[in-house]
């Protein structure tokens, strides 16, 4: 998996598939717990049978969620692009850096692209970010814990660290250009300004008006190269990247008159005519064809991508035994939804039993599958490790998991529904027989207290 869809599917299931928690009204932060995540449908490729199972689904922030943060991310070439062009001093400041760091172009801007990626990681809720600081801390974590940890050749540890905190901070100060530069210096902020621009262009969706003069690449180019090229060339495509993809919720329309030394420099839009409002089945759309570049969601359930799965499995089950580990007791609400249930030991141990499977070497492919199909459908308990799951799926469409797992369980031949029931009811508190070391091949394992 390359280092951006790395980057994706983490950022989507640490943040940006969890509901936002606050009502937002003008700096006031209101915790509100009841905010569910908006459904988007897609119906499957030749799936002619009307049922359950015929659309994917997925859960997601409709303003600031993954839709927003991918765009944004993906801006990044084209502001690098322009900057490249247009900007005197910018190639030399990132050559200059990349020298200090060790890195190549290529590499920094993979990095500025993340930082972009991460920029809306520590929202709780929508309207005026007032989430900066978190944002930058999650993204500084990326860096610092998991960006690098494949390369074989990578920086010092020292310039990791610095490097993760100066992108950090571009994130937590991408707004505040007095605050970064006063620690950085110009050189330094330009990765800020990507990051900034990025964003500012997504502004488009939820602004009547936008105002391309307040681009932070205004400042450092003449008027007649913004109304020539910026516009042009970076403004308008990325509005209709945001119209093609249905997350235009306002007008749009580009308003740009800067008089300069006597001269007067305009950029006409009066030609283009808006259509706010999100259009669901175009977001769908878009979503989807991410999901695929991005490795970002399970679609299929098969040989090729079987291990991959059990990956998303582990991820979903490790973060239930970390969120609830010191937590018992009830619980009002579960992703947004009123919905009481209780945690207790239980729910570990059965987290834990599973994690067991699906990490052992020794059960063989079918006992996994059948032990998957066990933790999912199992109806006894489970619930919310079942969601952790689902999230880390990012496929919101149980009845198109199951029916996809099914068909893969069958492909190992007769179905043991022996082996299911133990795995189940052991998992579920239901007898004490523990069958991992039947499982293993090993001896079958005393009966012990769960």
């Amino acid at each position: 998996m390359s280092n951006i869809k790395k980057a994706v599917n983490y950022a989507n299931f640490h943040y940006y598939s969890h509901p936002m928690r606050v009502v937002n009204l003008n700096k006031l932060q209101i915790p509100f717990s009841l905010l569910p995540l908006t459904k988007i449908r897609f119906k499957r490729e030749g799936w002619a049978i009307q049922d359950k199972a015929e659309n994917y689904e997925f859960d997601i922030r409709l303003s600031h969620g993954l839709p927003h943060a991918l765009a944004a991310m993906e801006a990044i070439p084209a502001i690098d692009k322009a900057y490249s062009t247009h900007v005197f001093s910018y190639d030399s400041a990132i050559a200059d850096f990349c020298k200090a760091f060790e890195i190549t172009k290529e590499q920094f801007l993979e990095m500025v692209e993340i930082a972009t990626l991460f920029h809306d990681t520590g929202r709780l809720g929508d309207g005026v970010d007032l989430w900066d600081k978190q944002s930058g801390d999650n993204c500084e974590h990326y860096f610092n814990s998991v960006y690098w940890a494949d390369f074989q050749v990578k920086p010092s540890s020292e310039r990791i660290k610095k490097l993760a905190r100066i992108f950090g901070d571009a994130v937590r100060y991408k707004d505040n250009q007095a605050r970064f530069m006063g620690e950085y210096g110009l050189a330094y902020d330009y990765i800020r300004q990507l990051i900034n621009m990025a964003d500012s262009l997504e502004v488009m969706r939820t602004r009547d008006k936008f105002h391309p003069a307040r681009l932070p690449i205004a400042r450092r180019v003449e008027p007649q190269v913004m109304v020539e090229h910026i516009i042009p060339e970076l403004v308008i495509p990325h509005r209709q990247k945001i119209i093609d993809e249905g997350r235009l919720s306002l007008k749009g329309q580009v308003e740009y008159k800067v008089s300069d030394e006597g001269m007067t420099e305009s950029y006409d839009d009066s030609n283009y005519k808006a259509k706010p409002g999100y259009d669901m089945q175009k977001l769908a759309a878009s979503y989807i064809e991410k999901m695929k570049k991005y490795d970002a969601a399970v679609l299929h359930i098969n040989q090729q991508n079987i291990d991959d799965v059990y990956q998303r499995v582990l991820q979903g089950i490790k973060a239930y035994i970390i969120d609830y580990k010191s937590h018992s007791g009830l619980q009002l609400v579960h992703n947004g939804f009123f919905s009481i249930r209780y945690h207790g030991k239980l729910g570990q141990q059965r987290a834990q039993f599973y994690q067991q499977i699906f990490e052992s070497e020794k059960v063989s492919e079918k006992d996994k599958a059948t032990a998957l199909h066990a933790l999912l459908t199992s109806k006894a308990g489970g619930q919310s490790l079942r969601d952790y799951v689902y999230r880390s799926f990012n496929q919101a469409n149980r009845d198109v998991v199951i029916e996809q797992l099914a068909n893969h369980v069958r492909s190992y031949g007769q179905w043991d529904a022996a082996t299911y029931t133990r795995i189940a009811d052991f998992a579920n508190g239901i007898t004490t027989n523990n069958p991992l070391e039947r499982l293993e091949g090993r001896k079958q394992a005393q009966p012990s207290p769960l």
